[in-house]
């Protein structure tokens, strides 16, 4: 059970460490985009 539980925990890190990443890049993304179109 013990076991399981640090399985599921590790996945769980895994899964929000991508989601994060994504997270960071869309942001990183909109903040270029929206200050291309500050310069125009």
């Amino acid at each position: 059970m013990l076991y399981d539980q640090k399985h599921l925990h590790s996945h769980l890190g895994k899964v929000l460490g991508l989601n994060f990443y994504k997270i960071k890049r869309v942001v990183w993304g909109l903040k270029k985009v929206s200050g291309f179109l500050f310069y125009i």
